[in-house]
């Protein structure tokens, strides 16, 4: 399982680049709501990756890997 997870990183951090050029990221703005003033206080990001043939990577296998590589500041 440990060397699946190992190749399945791997292939996720070489995917990085091209999916970049090829925008398969996409980011959500998530409102955040003061229940205090009833106001928009703000927004939260959420980024989704949209791979070309369709398909979806969970935000909780990229994000962590990406956060722990520091290629999640290029997603800004």
């Amino acid at each position: 399982e440990m060397g699946r997870k190992h190749i399945r990183d791997r292939m996720m951090e070489n995917e990085f680049d091209e999916a970049i050029r090829n925008e398969e990221f996409v980011v959500y703005l998530q409102p955040k709501y003061n229940v205090v003033t009833e106001e928009i206080a703000g927004a939260e990001a959420l980024v989704r990756w949209k791979k070309k043939d369709g398909s979806m990577v969970s935000p909780g296998e990229f994000i962590p890997l990406y956060e722990k590589d520091g290629l999640i500041v290029r997603l800004v």
